[in-house]
């Protein structure tokens, strides 16, 4: 199995990140739990959600890696956060419902954006 994290190391050292995207997908599936291959999979993430779950897992596995914290901070402060923010209150009862629905879309289409890039790594 750390033939997979080997083969994508020296792929992405040779400028193939595709295929080593592919070899990091599959050696983190086999191995959920290894924060060094986490770690490889967030060089080759396409995008910052992709790259947020990465560090997140990183985090999971070891909650003192201050790169990975440190990372997570620069992403999320630079992209809107996971939650909504906190919006004044409004003036009428249908006012209020409308915000509460905007809020409930957001935080489900963010919720739907995670758990389908957490399903493509599990899947492939």
């Amino acid at each position: 199995m750390e033939d997979l994290l080997q083969q994508g190391i020296v792929a992405y050292k040779a400028g193939k990140r595709i295929e080593a995207r592919n070899f990091f997908i599959s050696f983190v599936k086999q191995n959920p739990h290894h924060e060094n291959g986490w770690g490889w999979m967030y060089q080759v993430s396409g995008d910052d959600k992709e790259r947020i779950y990465c560090l997140k897992q990183m985090l999971r596995i070891n909650p003192k890696n201050e790169k990975a914290n440190e990372l997570l901070i620069q992403i999320t402060n630079s992209t809107p956060p996971l939650q909504p923010p906190t919006i004044a209150a409004p003036t009428n009862i249908a006012q209020s419902q409308a915000v509460s629905l905007k809020n409930v879309l957001i935080a489900e289409k963010r919720y739907k954006s995670l758990l389908s890039f957490a399903v493509f790594v599990e899947e492939t």
